[in-house]
């Protein structure tokens, strides 16, 4: 913290500023640039009033107005000064060099000395309060590229991983990466610390399953199918169903001489029974295979197979 003192020196300071005919980079260059430094020194001079007030914000744009008119370290130290109260260190520290560099453009002129000389002597004291930080992720795959986002600032994952400046206070850390994993980090920093944070990322999702591609509808053939398969088996019944008939018929045969004795009345029930239905599977099963057929014809199978099993006889196939 610099003293009362000080800030009404460097007050003083930007007064002498436009008052004298100093040789200085200015926007203009020309001997009648009595208006340039004019505006310069009422930026700076309600720069400094401001800061005096403590209206840090305000100060610090009147400095920085100043300062694009007329290149002087006396500003450029106050513009230090003021982001250091701002808690913008690294930036503050940026303006602490340009003041001591700026001491090249009239190395006799006294108060371009006492504001190099004034922004050496707090550099070192600035330097011990910035924290450092590091960043590193872990687990990405290979060929994956990270992207580091550093309170909403891209920062190349090499240089994340060293120590860098940062201000002292809340930061968050974005990582994401082109597999659309991503990690999040909210911190504080304090003044002096020196941090060093690795996210790991988490696994991999499992890559999605390609869509079945869907095939084209045949209705006709699966129908004409199901109804070939429906009359082998109506036909497999007539045909047993006959069988049975034709054995029952035998056995009244035998006693029927020309009438049928009573006794063979269930005999010849179920005869006329299974008769009737061996008819009507028959009839049933052959209409369907000729029916089933002519849908199999006309719209042909792209795939059929054949299962059999010890209990099962089976067809499938894809159909087009």
């Amino acid at each position: 913290m610099i003293s009362a003192f000080e800030r009404w020196r460097v007050i003083l300071a930007c007064l002498f500023l436009a008052a004298s005919s100093w040789s200085l980079n200015a926007v203009a260059q020309e001997d009648g640039d009595g208006d340039a430094r004019t505006a310069a020194r009422a930026l700076a001079v309600q720069g400094a009033a401001a800061f005096e007030q403590r209206d840090f914000e305000r100060a610090l744009v009147l400095f920085q107005r100043a300062g694009a008119i007329i290149a002087a370290p006396t500003i450029t130290l106050m513009e230090a000064r003021t982001l250091v109260e701002l808690g913008r260190l690294v930036e503050a520290l940026e303006r602490y060099g340009a003041t001591e560099h700026m001491l090249v453009l009239d190395p006799d002129n006294e108060a371009y000395r006492e504001a190099a000389a004034a922004a050496a002597r707090e550099t070192q004291p600035l330097l011990e309060r910035i924290p450092t930080l590091r960043v590193r992720v872990g687990g990405p795959a290979a060929g994956e590229t990270v992207t580091i986002m550093l309170d909403q600032k891209s920062v190349q994952p090499a240089l994340a991983a060293i120590d860098r400046p940062c201000d002292p206070g809340p930061h968050r850390v974005d990582v994401r990466t082109s597999l659309g994993r991503s990690a999040t980090r909210e911190f504080t920093l304090a003044e002096g610390a020196h941090e060093d944070i690795e996210l790991t990322l988490g696994p991999l999702a499992p890559a999605p399953l390609p869509e079945p591609r869907a095939q084209p509808s045949n209705r006709g053939n699966t129908a004409g199918w199901a109804l070939v398969i429906s009359g082998a088996a109506l036909t497999g019944v007539g045909t047993l169903t006959g069988v049975m008939a034709l054995n029952h018929k035998s056995d009244l045969d035998a006693v029927c001489t020309p009438g049928c004795p009573p006794s063979s009345s269930t005999t010849l029930d179920a005869y006329r029974r299974e008769r009737n239905i061996s008819y009507l599977t028959f009839l049933a099963g052959g209409v369907a295979l000729a029916g089933g057929t002519y849908l199999v014809l006309t719209h042909p199978a792209r795939k059929l197979a054949l299962y059999v099993t010890p209990n099962l006889v089976a067809m499938g196939g894809s159909f087009q």
